[in-house]
């Protein structure tokens, strides 16, 4: 593996400002609206991962 590449499990913590935690948490619900479509297992995990991630991380409420 390369040496700059984290393993999977790392934690890291960044701190982004309003307007890009803004943009981060538009792109992932683009994501997911885009992914939870789709009914093959990889993109059913796919959603629902970035769905706890707004959730859990952006308190986004997900409309269904």
């Amino acid at each position: 593996m390369d040496k700059n590449v984290g393993d999977m499990n790392d934690q890291y913590m960044k701190t982004f400002d309003a307007e890009e935690a803004a943009i981060i948490e538009f792109a992932l619900l683009q994501s997911y609206k885009i992914l939870k479509d789709y009914k093959d297992e990889w993109h059913q995990q796919q959603a629902e991962k970035i769905k706890q991630l707004l959730s859990r991380r952006f308190e986004a409420s997900i409309d269904e």
